[in-house]
């Protein structure tokens, strides 16, 4: 698991997320606001948001090759409100990676580690 703290309030982040994506071109298929379900029975929880993207073309040629990474895709960030910070963790695409695992997969995963990587620069400026 990759762990970052950005020195930023929650919602800030959150929104400067939605701004990566929509500028990037890139899906957002869900958000699950796991602060909010909590409150929603009674429990109190820190803000912690699960944000769920990807691109469904890169996604499906990946599922084609491998039908078990369609249980890691789409990708997500978790953000964890931390006081007047954020935590923003996330799972390495590579660390799926397999011995067996095709060309395309060998070729693609990287490049998921790339975006992942220019998100946490996008949010720590």
């Amino acid at each position: 698991m990759e762990k970052y703290l950005i020195n930023d309030e929650f919602v800030n982040v959150k929104s400067r997320v939605d701004e990566y994506l929509e500028k990037n071109n890139i899906h957002q298929f869900l958000n699950i606001n796991q602060g909010e379900y909590a409150k929603n029975v009674g429990l109190e929880l820190e803000d912690i948001q699960y944000v769920v993207f990807g691109n469904p073309k890169v996604g499906t040629l990946l599922m084609q090759d491998d039908l078990y990474l369609s249980f890691n895709l789409p990708l997500k960030l978790l953000l964890i409100k931390r006081d007047d910070k954020t935590e923003v963790l996330y799972e390495k695409p590579t660390s799926w990676l397999k011995e067996e695992h095709s060309d395309r997969i060998k070729d693609i995963l990287p490049k998921m580690d790339n975006l992942y990587l220019d998100i946490i620069k996008y949010l720590e400026v």
